[in-house]
C-alpha cells in the first residue's frame, strides 16, 4: 500500500507531463474524428437530435423530455452548452437559432464533451498519483479507453457511450483509492457507500446498460447496513440524475419492462426474455471480438479461484484487492450476459473499459500472494500489458483502416449533399428518417418525433424554417407534417405540383411502397432523378399530371 507523500517540484512537473499524455491523445483522436465527420446530419441523427431538442426544452425550463436511455446528463449538458454557444451568436431566438443550425450546435456539444472527458481523465490520474504516489498505476488507469475497441468509433458521436470513458475511469479511480485506504479516515469512512452510490446512479442514468455495475461495490462495501445504504444512495442518485422521470416515470418503466420481457431489440420480438439462438450467437461474437477483455476476465477468474485456497487467502494482507476483483468480475459477467440479449458492439463499451482495471487488480492480488511489491515491477508489468494491447497489429490496422474509411465516406457524403442541393427546388420534400441523411430536416424530424409532444412544442418553428416538409411512415403509408398531422398521397399531389422524395434504396420495401402510394393516386408520375450507389440514396420526383395546377403550392398547414 502506498501512502500520500510530499513530491519534489521537479518530479511533480515530470509527472504532470506523463499524466497529460493519454488525455492529450484522447482529445486529439476525438477532435480529429469530429473534424472529419463534419455536419452531423451527414452521418448520424439517432440519438443526437433527440438530445439536442430535449436540451432546447430543458434550456427553456421544461422537464418533459426524452428519457429512453435515460440519458438525462446528456440533455443537461446540451442545455448548458447550447445556452453558452447562443450567447456568442447574433440571433433573436434561442430555439430558432438551434433549429436553424443543428449541426453547428451538435458539433459544439461533441467538442465540449471531448474536452470534459479529457479533463476528467487527467484529474483522475492526478488524483490517484497525489493520494498514492504511484505514478505507474495512475497512468495505467488513464490508459483504459485505449483497449475498448469500439470507443473510438463513437467518440465523435453525441451519445451515452463516450461518456462512460469518464465515468468508468472515475469508478475505477475511486475503487483504487478505496483500496489504498483513502476512505478509511474518520471523516470519509461513512461516506464510502454514498460516493459509490452517486457514481453508479449517474452511470445508470446515462444508459441502463450500466446497471450490472451496481454489483461491484456490494463486494467492496462491508456490512449489511452499509450495503443497504449504498443501494439507497444509488436509487436516489439515479432519480436525481433522471429528474424527467417525475413526469414520465410510467412511460420509462413500461419501456424498460418491454425491453426485458421481449426477445427483440427496443421491446420488439416475441414475448420471451431471450431468444436462445441469438443469445448464444451474440455471446460467441463478444468472445471472439473482445480478445483483451476475455484475457483479462480469464486472468481475473484464475486469480480469484487461487485466492480462495485457505493458505493463499491468508497471505493476502489487503483483501480489498480481492473483493474489488471479485466485484468487477461479477459485474462484467452479468453485463456480458445482459448485452448478449440485444447485442450491439457499442453496448459493450462500459465493460470493455474495465479491461485495464481487471488487469490492475489481478496483478496486485498476485503481488499480495507473493508478498512482493516494487513500483518498478509494477511499472514494467503495466507497461508490457499496455504495449501488448496498444501494439496489437490487428487493432492498429483496424484503427488505421477505420480512419481512412471514415475520411472517404464523409467526403463522399458531403459531395452527395452538395449535388442534391444543386437539384432544381421542388414544391415539397418527403423524407424517410434513417441514421444517415443528406438533409438536416431528417435529423430534426427524428428528434421531434422522439420528443414528448414534439410537434406541439417545435412544429410551428420548424414549419416556418423548413416549410412543406413531410415524413413518410411506412406502417401507415401516410405523410406527416411538422405538426405530426397525417396527410394522404392524394392531398400532397393535389397541393404540390412537384415533390421530391428522398429514400435509401437498400430498403426495397419502403422504396416500392413510397412509389406505389403516389402512383396509385392516378394523379402523379414518379421518376428517379438522383441515385447514389455507395450510400444507397435515391431521390424520386413526383410530378402532378394535372396540367392546370397553379405555379405555387397551397400550404396545407394553413
Amino acid at each position: 500500500m502506498f501512502s500520500k507523500r510530499v513530491i519534489s517540484p521537479g518530479k511533480t512537473i515530470f509527472s504532470l507531463i506523463l499524466l497529460s499524455i493519454t488525455p492529450f491523445f484522447i482529445f486529439f483522436i476525438g477532435y480529429t474524428l469530429r473534424v472529419i465527420n463534419q455536419e452531423y446530419s451527414l452521418f448520424a441523427i439517432d440519438p443526437e437530435f433527440s438530445y439536442l431538442l430535449s436540451g432546447i426544452l430543458l434550456g427553456k425550463g421544461s422537464f418533459n423530455l426524452f428519457i429512453d436511455h435515460p440519458g438525462t446528463p446528456l440533455i443537461i449538458f446540451a442545455a448548458i452548452v447550447t445556452r453558452i454557444v447562443y450567447l456568442f451568436r447574433n440571433a433573436s431566438s434561442y430555439s430558432e437559432d438551434v433549429l436553424q443550425n443543428p449541426d453547428q450546435y451538435l458539433s459544439a456539444l461533441n467538442i465540449s464533451m471531448i474536452i470534459l472527458i479529457t479533463i476528467v481523465l487527467f484529474l483522475v490520474g492526478l488524483w490517484i498519483y497525489r493520494k498514492t504516489g504511484n505514478l505507474p498505476a495512475a497512468i495505467f488507469i488513464q490508459f483504459s479507453p485505449f483497449v475498448a475497441e469500439y470507443v473510438f468509433s463513437v467518440i465523435e458521436r453525441y451519445m451515452p457511450e463516450p461518456w462512460f470513458m469518464a465515468l468508468v475511469v472515475i469508478l475505477c479511480g475511486t475503487t483504487l483509492l478505496d483500496i489504498h485506504g483513502v476512505f478509511d479516515n474518520s471523516k470519509t469512512k461513512n461516506k464510502r457507500p454514498l460516493i459509490y452510490g452517486i457514481i453508479i446512479g449517474a452511470g445508470i442514468s446515462l444508459k441502463f446498460t450500466f446497471f450490472p455495475f451496481i454489483i461491484a461495490p456490494l463486494f467492496i462495501i462491508r456490512g449489511m447496513r452499509k450495503k443497504l445504504f449504498y443501494l439507497a444512495a444509488t436509487t436516489v442518485s439515479f432519480l436525481v440524475f433522471t429528474f424527467p422521470l417525475i413526469k414520465r416515470g410510467k412511460v420509462f418503466f413500461n419501456w424498460i419492462n418491454s425491453i426485458v420481457l421481449h426477445s427483440g431489440k427496443h421491446g420488439s420480438g416475441k414475448a420471451s426474455v431471450i431468444d436462445p439462438q441469438q443469445f448464444v450467437l451474440h455471446l460467441k461474437t463478444i468472445i471472439q471480438s473482445e480478445k483483451h477483455l476475455v484475457y483479462a476476465a480469464l486472468l481475473a477468474s484464475f486469480v480469484i479461484l487461487v485466492s480462495l485456497l485457505p493458505y493463499i487467502r491468508k497471505r493476502i494482507a489487503n483483501k480489498k484487492y480481492f473483493y474489488s476483483l471479485a466485484g468487477f468480475s461479477t459485474a462484467l459477467i452479468v453485463g456480458i450476459l445482459a448485452v448478449s440479449k440485444h447485442y450491439e458492439p457499442y453496448y459493450l463499451i462500459p465493460y470493455s473499459l474495465i479491461t485495464v482495471f481487471l488487469f490492475y487488480l489481478s496483478v496486485n492480488v498476485l503481488f499480495e500472494i507473493f508478498q512482493f511489491r516494487k513500483k518498478w515491477a509494477e511499472a514494467i508489468i503495466y507497461g508490457i500489458i499496455a504495449l501488448v494491447m496498444l501494439l496489437n497489429p490487428k487493432n492498429l490496422k483496424q484503427h488505421e483502416e477505420y480512419l481512412e474509411i471514415r475520411k472517404k465516406i464523409r467526403s463522399h457524403n458531403k459531395t452527395v449533399a452538395e449535388e442534391v442541393n444543386r437539384l432544381p427546388k421542388a414544391d415539397a420534400l418527403v423524407i424517410v428518417v434513417n441514421n444517415w441523411n443528406i438533409m438536416k430536416e431528417g435529423g430534426l424530424m427524428f428528434g421531434m418525433l422522439m420528443t414528448p409532444a414534439g410537434g406541439k412544442k417545435f412544429g410551428k418553428q420548424l414549419n416556418s424554417i423548413y416549410p412543406d416538409t413531410y415524413l413518410f411512415k411506412e406502417q401507415e403509408a401516410l405523410f406527416f407534417s411538422w405538426f405530426d398531422k397525417p396527410y394522404t398521397a392524394n392531398e400532397l399531389v393535389n397541393n404540390y405540383p412537384v415533390i421530391h422524395a428522398i429514400i435509401k434504396h437498400h430498403d426495397e420495401n419502403s422504396s416500392e411502397l413510397l412509389k406505389d402510394v403516389f402512383i396509385s393516386t392516378g394523379l402523379a408520375e414518379v421518376n428517379l432523378i438522383y441515385s447514389d450507389s455507395l450510400n444507397g440514396v435515391n431521390i424520386n420526383e413526383i410530378r402532378s399530371m394535372d396540367l392546370g395546377k397553379p405555379d405555387s403550392a397551397t400550404d396545407l398547414l394553413q
